[in-house]
C-alpha cells in the first residue's frame, strides 16, 4: 500500500524585476503564501497587491530622498519597517510582479508514531 498520498498546492510568487538580479540570484523571487486553494490565493492576492503597491510607493519617496542625504543603515531599517506596516514581505521593488503556480508534494499519510505512556 502506497503511504505517500500526492497533495496539490498552489504558492503565489513574488518576481522582482531583471534589475533586482544577480549572478548568484539569477531569478529573484520570494514565495508568499501556499494554499490548497487557487481562489482563496487570489482572494488574498487581490488585498496583498493593493498593499505592496502602497509600500512600495512609500518606499520610493523616501528612497528619492535617501539620493539626496546619502544612503545609511537606517534605510533598511525604514524598508523593513515600511513592510511590517504594510504586511507585506520581501524587497519593496517598484515593477514586482505576481503569479500563483501549482506545485506538487507529498505527505506521509502513515499515523504519527505516540509517545510511550
Amino acid at each position: 500500500m502506497d503511504e505517500e498520498a500526492v497533495a496539490i498546492m498552489f504558492a503565489l510568487l513574488q518576481l522582482y524585476p531583471s534589475e533586482a538580479s544577480s549572478e548568484g540570484d539569477p531569478y529573484p523571487l520570494d514565495i508568499i503564501a501556499l494554499s490548497a486553494s487557487e481562489t482563496w490565493l487570489k482572494r488574498y492576492l487581490a488585498s496583498y497587491r493593493g498593499r505592496y503597491r502602497e509600500a512600495c510607493a512609500e518606499w520610493d519617496r523616501l528612497d528619492d530622498e535617501a539620493e539626496a542625504d546619502g544612503w545609511s543603515d537606517d534605510h533598511l531599517w525604514m524598508q523593513k519597517k515600511i513592510a511590517e506596516a504594510n504586511s507585506v514581505y520581501g524587497s519593496l521593488i517598484t515593477g514586482t510582479t505576481f503569479k500563483i503556480v501549482k506545485c506538487l508534494g507529498r505527505h506521509d499519510q502513515r499515523p504519527s508514531p505516540r509517545p510511550p505512556v
